[in-house]
């Protein structure tokens, strides 16, 4: 299969399986303007990589810097947390708990004490467990306890299921740490609830633009449909703002900044549009 076609996905594990693409915006919370959208492969590695490439070119090309980003949890990826917090910028993203369905009454990583001086971890029954080694596909250090200690050990029921437990951490614990303590704040709350804005947007394209199935093969070709669609609803947003009675100093400044934001997102769309032909953005589902 050619790498620039449609992919096998299903939205959840008791799903179906269909031919699909990702398609994604980028949009501004406030005045609802899609500021990117492109396609991609429908997997979460892809669109958080493919996330980042996006937000760097809005930075060097548009000069565009977010302070705060809210995603779902497909973003939740440790390496694209950290890459946030290096541009300054704050993740409202939800971290998704893997495993833990396979691990319920199992001890987790936190039932285990870590010895910085040894760099050991210590189980609950007081046995180490030693550095094993670094994991380059998970990008994950790995601590395995002895098979011998674990074989005698009156806690193992509760700790594993294997010979001998192991633990592990990303290297980018400390941005996954951070992003769990930034949603227990009041600012994440409202950044979760202007999700809906940007679902919004792709309900409209569903329901009235033909959204729900992709009218080519090739992502090149289903890159235009995307862009054309993010188009049209930006030509939307800016009637709505044009369209809006004159009202009182302070509201006339924020009107302005609106149809400023959907001329210029309408411009650098077309340019590439009718210029080019060919966009080099990459997907992310996020608003700031």
């Amino acid at each position: 299969m050619p790498a620039d076609n449609a992919r096998f996905s299903k939205k959840s594990s008791g799903g179906s399986t269909y031919l699909g693409y990702s398609a994604t915006y980028v949009m501004d919370n406030k005045s609802r303007v899609i500021v990117g959208a492109a396609v991609g492969k429908p997997d979460k590695k892809s669109d958080c990589d493919a996330a980042f490439a996006q937000l760097m070119r809005l930075k060097w090309r548009y000069k565009l810097r977010p302070k705060t980003l809210g995603g779902d949890k497909g973003y939740s990826g440790a390496t694209f947390l950290h890459a946030l917090l290096q541009e300054k910028i704050i993740p409202h993203i939800p971290v998704a708990r893997y495993g833990a369905h396979s691990t319920k009454g199992i001890y987790s990583i936190e039932d285990f004490t870590f010895d910085s001086t040894d760099n050991i971890f210590l189980c609950p029954a007081g046995k180490r467990l030693r550095y094993w080694g670094y994991h380059k596909i998970s990008r994950q250090y790995v601590y395995r306890a002895s098979i011998p200690d674990c074989r005698v050990c009156a806690q193992k029921q509760q700790c594993t299921k294997d010979r001998a437990r192991s633990v592990s951490f990303h290297i980018h614990k400390d941005a996954i740490e951070k992003a769990k303590a930034l949603s227990q704040t009041s600012v994440y709350r409202i950044s979760q609830r202007m999700r809906k804005r940007i679902e919004e947007l792709f309900g409209e394209a569903k329901e009235t633009m033909g959204f729900r199935r992709a009218k080519f093969r090739r992502t090149k070709w289903v890159q235009e449909q995307v862009l054309m669609t993010a188009t049209a609803q930006n030509i939307k947003r800016m009637v709505k703002f044009l369209s809006r009675p004159k009202q009182k100093t302070g509201a006339v400044a924020v009107r302005a900044v609106g149809v400023r934001a959907a001329k210029q997102t309408l411009k650098r769309i077309l340019d590439h549009f009718f210029a080019k032909r060919t966009f080099n953005q990459s997907p992310c589902m996020l608003g700031w």
